[in-house]
């Protein structure tokens, strides 16, 4: 399995491809982390740092 899923959602791979496509799109979109963060209900420092990994 995808370990960028696990990074992003720990409670089950299918939430975190989810939410890791969100993430990755609203990114492409925006080019904003804050906007992402709050799109994806996230923290900013942990999209942050999902950024920075991958």
């Amino acid at each position: 399995m995808c370990s960028y899923s696990q990074v992003i959602e720990g409670r089950g791979v299918e939430r975190g491809i989810e939410k890791g496509i969100l993430i990755y799109q609203t990114l492409l979109a925006t080019k904003s982390i804050q906007q992402t963060a709050v799109k994806a209900k996230e923290p900013a420092d942990k999209v942050k740092k999902i950024v920075e990994q991958y």
